[in-house]
């Protein structure tokens, strides 16, 4: 009865510290530490946008910073962590983490237990990125260019989801045989690691070294990293599930490295569950699904590893799935208990080795004499891979909470003392049941005004009810607050929904919004345009007024909004009135003009601000990443870029050869030219291309070419490239070191000749330079964008006008959505299917892209 009894008081003082949460704001030129000595512990501590040099603080428990969109705590070098001690339970969010000199196997920040580190981007910090402890959540972190590894340790029962972990190791300082790249967890408990994108690390893309338990990675896109992509050792007890793992250790080869590279590897192991995951291993190297068994103590022994219902294929002649020993071996095969079975492979020929087992290197035939993949399915249909898992089935196992709405906004006249009731509702998007969900507040501003009502009972239909209480002698402006549900049983546990509340007059009619608010069409197409009367909160009007309509060309609009578009190609806009209030959208209007013969002649060209493409080189090379999601991102017309701090700009140019960047007194930089070529059909081509030094194209965000040295003054031909049906957007990269400088690229048949039936068009067709402009987007901090089990959320935090787009990775649009303020999207399985989306959100002439796994 004692340890209820402390149990209750302990909780009770959590909450209410939550409910009474202090916020203060405070800027560069503040002395932080003195600001935290004076503050109670669990204070919030707002940082307005700046450059804090060297900072050094030791918080006080239960902290939280939370960074403005600009906000760079940077070491200059010389300081190893901004936040002084192992500090247990401070959350840090929004904050740009760079330039920190901290030691090999130590994050530039983490370290303590119940922390919570999300929305930051953490990069160029000399040793790791994040140091993990126990009871964290690392939630959305963009972590990358780190001198040694992106994510280390791990503790007990934490989370790591929806952080983009790229690059690290970037100047290979470190042996990623000792430890670099990616993550290295070691020594943890119950550790979840889901819907991560790993890539292009310099070591393995994610990594479980040493006494890990109950370790579970799953929806994870894992690929482009040097070595294995997942890769669990000296461990116990694990599932890999429902991962993505391809592309990675393409240097590894069956002759020098035996079974290591693996897309998944398991090294000196037990009781490990590996399902549901799609895995490719390049014609240029790599192994597929492999398990090891070497001594590395009396605790170590690869046993109990089952590999099932994986979809496998091997692109090349190279690549092997399967089990070996180095040590011990008739007994490890006698009596590991390791299986393969239930799974799919896609491969050129059954003949080749792509296997191996007791020792040694089999084909098809003699890996299931061995006594494996009694019941696997073998192919020679490389189209028929999977993309995606299929993982539809675990949804029976597991619950996921989704609340509606996503905000709550509260207008109330001066003088109201309280509002209408409104409600959040508790879904169930998986299956099991819900337990019962509780909520609380904290508050950015004046405290206590809102009043929770938590539901009565559990179910998967749950209402958290909402209401503002005792207002009536809050002065009139703009109030803040953020209501959490949380339900023990669920996955996400917590989720937050904003709370604005505003006192002031009654809402009035003062601006007006056209959707969409900005679109391209073909000549002869029709498309609705729909008007809105917002008030001043930004609010729709209950009774709308009626609009008139006019456009300033390029077809006609009737009193509906229904626009019809003529042969006049062009920009134009759409205008909607009412009551002396007016809405402006643009409308463009063109067709893809006809792709001329030769070398292409007309490109977009990233230019810096004196109209030269030679950008600077820096430290550079031909994998590294200037752009943010390099080649995923379509670029547009006026869209801006920093390449090595130079401002640049992607302007429409024309080179009368079609032979590029050929200013042979350059030396030591970097250029990038784009296009989006249209194809009727679905047809094969051939690069046919000059180049000098380093050469990188990107098709619809896949790397198609990388070549280096120089053409020899001959025209190259690349391996078959499948065009796709409608758009095939390409990103052309050329790094210059020293000496001549040429690049040229034309679309060929198998002959050699030129393909006649292509148009082009630049960025994409809708453009964001005439879409309204609103809160600056950061490739840090937004949108928050999640993916995993049936849902897609893409949440725009605090942004103005903005526009999201879903796409395939081969660039078709599948979704759109656009909206203005706090927003969050969600998409269902019943809505998307399982696959990997390109995910684009436009807002103040800035495009932030982000790949995500849908399964």
């Amino acid at each position: 009865m004692r340890v209820w009894v402390l149990s209750c008081i302990v909780v009770c003082l959590l909450f209410t510290s939550a409910l009474a949460r202090k916020t203060v704001a405070l800027n560069a030129q503040s002395n932080l530490q003195s600001a935290i000595d004076a503050s109670p512990a669990n204070t919030r501590f707002v940082l307005k946008k700046g450059r804090y040099l060297r900072v050094q603080i030791t918080p006080k428990p239960g902290n939280m910073f939370v960074g403005e969109e600009g906000t760079v705590f940077d070491g200059d070098g010389v300081v190893p962590h901004p936040f002084l001690g192992k500090v247990n339970g401070i959350t840090v969010s929004g904050i740009e983490i760079t330039g920190h000199n901290n030691r090999a196997q130590t994050g530039a920040i983490g370290g303590g237990d119940n922390q919570t580190i999300e929305d930051c981007e953490v990069h160029h910090n000399a040793g790791g990125g994040i140091d993990i402890g126990s009871n964290c959540r690392i939630l959305n972190n963009y972590v990358h260019h780190n001198g040694q590894i992106g994510l280390i340790h791990g503790g007990h029962n934490s989370l790591v989801e929806g952080n983009e972990i790229s690059y690290n190791n970037y100047q290979d300082a470190y042996d990623p045989g000792w430890e670099a790249g990616g993550t290295k967890f070691w020594e943890t408990q119950g550790l979840t690691v889901r819907n991560n994108h790993s890539h292009h690390n310099h070591g393995p893309g994610l990594w479980s070294d040493y006494r890990n338990q109950d370790i579970t990675y799953e929806g994870n896109l894992v690929e482009y990293n040097q070595q294995m992509g997942i890769f669990h050792e000296i461990s116990y007890d694990a599932i890999i599930r429902c991962n993505i793992s391809r592309f990675n250790a393409e240097n590894y080869t069956k002759e020098r490295d035996w079974l290591y590279g693996g897309q998944i590897f398991i090294s000196t192991s037990q009781n490990v569950e590996i399902y549901n995951n799609v895995v490719i291993v390049s014609a240029e190297g790599g192994n597929g699904i492999t398990v090891v068994n070497q001594r590395r103590g009396s605790d170590w022994y690869s046993r109990n590893v089952n590999v099932y219902d994986n979809d496998i294929t091997y692109l090349g002649d190279v690549g092997i799935s399967g089990a070996a020993s180095d040590y011990d071996r008739d007994a490890f095969f006698a009596n590991g208990n390791n299986s393969f079975d239930h799974n799919t492979y896609h491969c050129l020929d059954t003949l080749k080795n792509h296997w191996e087992w007791n020792g040694m290197p089999v084909d098809w035939e003699d890996m299931r004499g061995a006594g494996q993949e009694r019941n696997g399915i073998v192919d020679f249909n490389l189209d028929g891979a999977a993309y995606y898992p299929d993982c539809a089935g675990l949804m029976e196992f597991e619950t996921f909470m989704a609340l509606d709405p996503s905000t709550l906004t509260f207008i109330l006249d001066k003088g109201t003392g309280t509002s209408e009731v409104q409600e959040i509702t508790v879904t169930n998007g998986g299956s099991g049941d819900l337990q019962k969900a509780e909520s609380w507040a904290v508050y950015h501003d004046s405290d206590g005004w809102l009043a929770l009502s938590d539901p009565a009972v559990a179910g998967n239909t749950q209402t958290v009810q909402v209401a503002v209480n005792n207002a009536a002698q809050m002065p009139g402006g703009t109030y803040e607050a953020t209501v959490i549900v949380a339900c023990p049983n669920a996955a996400p546990q917590e989720i937050e929904v904003p709370v604005s509340l505003t006192i002031s007059a009654p809402p009035v009619f003062t601006s007006a919004v056209i959707t969409p608010g900005a679109v391209a069409v073909q000549p002869g197409e029709s498309i609705r345009f729909l008007a809105e009367a917002l008030d001043q909160y930004g609010r729709p009007l209950d009774t709308q007024p009626s609009f008139t309509w006019e456009v300033s060309g390029g077809g006609a609009i009737d009193g509906a909004g229904s626009f019809t578009s003529n042969d006049q190609e062009g920009s134009f806009t759409v205008t909607a009135r009412s009551e002396g209030i007016e809405a402006v959208a643009s409308i463009d209007i063109f067709s893809a003009a006809s792709l001329a013969p030769g070398y292409l002649k007309h490109l977009m060209c990233l230019e810096d601000e004196s109209g030269s493409p030679y950008l600077p080189l820096g430290d550079g090379f031909i994998d590294s990443d200037f752009l943010g999601d390099e080649g995923a991102n379509v670029p547009e017309p006026g869209l801006e870029e920093t390449v090595n701090g130079v401002s640049c700009t992607w302007a429409e140019r024309t080179d009368g050869d079609g032979i590029w960047g050929d200013d042979h007194g350059r030396d030591g930089f970097v250029a990038y030219w784009a296009i989006t070529v249209v194809s009727p059909t679905s047809q094969t081509a051939y690069l046919r291309y000059r180049h000098d030094e380093d050469l990188k194209i990107w098709q619809n965000g896949k790397v198609v070419l990388q070549v280096s040295g120089w053409d020899q003054h001959q025209e190259k031909q690349s391996s078959a490239i499948a065009l796709q049906e409608g758009d095939n957007a390409f990103l052309i990269k050329l790094v210059e070191v020293g000496g001549e400088n040429t690049f040229g690229m034309r679309l060929a048949d198998a002959d050699g000749n030129d393909i006649d039936n292509l148009s082009y068009y630049f960025g994409t067709r809708i453009n964001p330079i005439k879409r309204p402009s609103g809160a600056r987007l950061s490739k840090r901090v937004a949108p928050r964008i999640t993916g995993g089990r049936g849902v897609l959320t893409v949440a725009m935090p605090h942004a103005g006008a903005h526009h999201i787009e879903v796409t395939l990775p081969n660039g078709r649009r599948v979704m759109q959505a656009r909206g203005a303020g706090s927003h969050e999207y969600r998409y269902s399985r019943e809505t998307l299917s399982a696959g990997v989306y390109l995910i684009r959100a436009y807002a103040g002439g800035r495009t932030i892209s982000r790949r995500c796994l849908l399964y």
